[in-house]
C-alpha cells in the first residue's frame, strides 16, 4: 500500500487491516479474493424440504412451445410434472 491509499483509506474512516490488494488489468489477487469470499460469506440457508414458493418475474408466449415462464425458486423444490397453484388466480397448472 503506497501512502497515498494508506492515506485515502483514513480518512474514509475505513479499517484495513483486511484490504486485499488487486488488479483486474493484471490479474493480480484474483484468487485471494475469492477465498476471502467463501470464508467470509455465509451459504444460503438450506431450503428445500420447506413448502414451496416461488416468484414468477417474466413470462411470454411462443407458437411452438406455448407459454414459457421464468421463476424463482425461493423456498422447496419443484419437479416436472408438480401442479403448481397460482395464488393471484387461484389456477393450478402442471
Amino acid at each position: 500500500m503506497t501512502l497515498t491509499q494508506g492515506f485515502s483509506l483514513q480518512l474514509v474512516g475505513l479499517d484495513c487491516t483486511d484490504v486485499i490488494h488487486c488488479s483486474a488489468k493484471e490479474g493480480i489477487g484474483i484468487n485471494e479474493i475469492l477465498d476471502a469470499i467463501v470464508k467470509k460469506v455465509p451459504p444460503p440457508p438450506e431450503t428445500a424440504e420447506k413448502p414451496l414458493r416461488a416468484l414468477i418475474f417474466d413470462s411470454y408466449y411462443d407458437p411452438y412451445r406455448g407459454v414459457i415462464v421464468y421463476f424463482r425458486v425461493i423456498d422447496g423444490k419443484i419437479r416436472k410434472g408438480d401442479r403448481v397453484q397460482f395464488m393471484a388466480s387461484g389456477k393450478c397448472k402442471e
